[in-house]
């Protein structure tokens, strides 16, 4: 079942929603967040702390963003 979302101004948007089951594998938002706490995981590893956590704490913040305005829509 396709939702179809249309904003009216002077200008039409339509936004199509695919099948829940694709949404994170396909979405950029997603795999940003993956590689910034793979890569914060290293960096506390190697001894870099404060990078380390930092982006770990940003990839989390990405995908709470990111499931907040699927929320929302």
């Amino acid at each position: 079942m396709q939702k179809e979302n249309v904003v009216e101004s002077c200008y039409e948007v339509k936004v199509e929603r695919g099948s829940r089951g694709k949404y994170p594998i396909n979405s950029k938002t997603f795999w940003v967040a993956v590689v910034c706490i793979v890569l914060g995981v290293y960096l506390v590893k190697i001894g870099d702390r404060n990078n380390g956590v930092q982006l770990i704490l940003f990839g989390l913040g990405l995908l709470g963003i990111r499931d907040a305005i699927r929320k929302i829509c």
